[in-house]
């Protein structure tokens, strides 16, 4: 009788994961080199974002190991050395990658890279209602909100995943345009911005120099800002109603957004 033979089905479900040996060790920054496919922007003393990343180090310290082939051609770290040079240091912890081919590094290089996600305001957001640290500038948006809305409206902004500072820009244009300071209309044009329209439409509208009195009453009453298409916006099927009918529209986030409005 012959030996029964077990027979593995693979699955749609079934997830290879690719097997790479990784040494952790500290060298000589010296010993190590650049990309040669890098570009020359990512390393550039005088860009606002690699400046900041400097002073992060300098602060901080390496808080991320630079990964590199096994000719210590970088993988993943071209910035974070380029810092390191400019510092002064002279050894830099590193995971050593067993890949030799330019073709394997460069690729990897841009794996590395393709699937990053970086901390956008809403996160930065949801980071500060969860008491951590954030940027400045995300910051003094956020009080400013917070100051008008209170947490309440934070928490709204987090929810719909929209922009602080996309908010906090926009009543900054209201108060300059309607020379409205009052706070219970700030919090009237924030809710406005979450239930009714959006900071885009709003700011959209300003912009386009609606009248003063519109826009009041809109935000005062919590309408939409179009009631009636002007002639010029003439809609693609009978009818006038803003809802229904947004002829004059561009994509934002997947969605429609209305920008012109009617002068009659």
């Amino acid at each position: 009788m012959k030996n029964s033979q077990k027979v593995t089905t693979k699955t749609e479900d079934t997830t290879t994961f690719k097997d790479r040996t990784l040494v952790f060790k500290t060298v000589l920054i010296s010993t190590l080199k650049f990309n040669p496919l890098n570009p020359i922007v990512r390393t550039d003393e005088t860009n606002r974002s690699f400046r900041a990343l400097k002073h992060n180090i300098r602060t901080n310290g390496l808080l991320t190991p630079i990964i590199v082939a096994s000719n210590n051609m970088i993988i993943d770290g071209n910035r974070r050395l380029k810092a390191l040079q400019l510092l002064g240091v002279k050894k830099v912890a590193i995971v050593q990658h067993n890949s030799t081919t330019h073709k394997v590094f460069d690729d990897l290089f841009v794996a590395c890279n393709e699937n990053t996600m970086s901390i956008n305001a809403c996160q930065e957001l949801e980071r500060y209602l969860n008491g951590a640290k954030i940027k400045k500038t995300t910051y003094n948006a956020i009080k400013k909100l917070q100051d008008i809305g209170g947490k309440t409206v934070l928490r709204q902004i987090v929810n719909v995943n929209k922009s602080p500072i996309t908010f906090s820009i926009g009543i900054c244009q209201l108060d300059l345009y309607t020379g409205n300071t009052s706070k219970k209309f700030f919090k009237a044009a924030l809710r406005w911005m979450l239930r009714v329209g959006s900071a885009y439409r709003l700011k959209s509208a300003i912009n386009e120099q609606i009248p003063v009195n519109r826009l009041v009453h809109a935000i005062e009453n919590q309408t939409p800002l179009v009631s009636r298409w002007h002639k010029s916006f003439k809609p693609l099927t009978e009818g006038e109603n803003l809802t229904t009918i947004p002829v004059q529209s561009v994509q934002v986030n997947g969605h429609n957004e209305v920008v012109g409005y009617t002068t009659t």
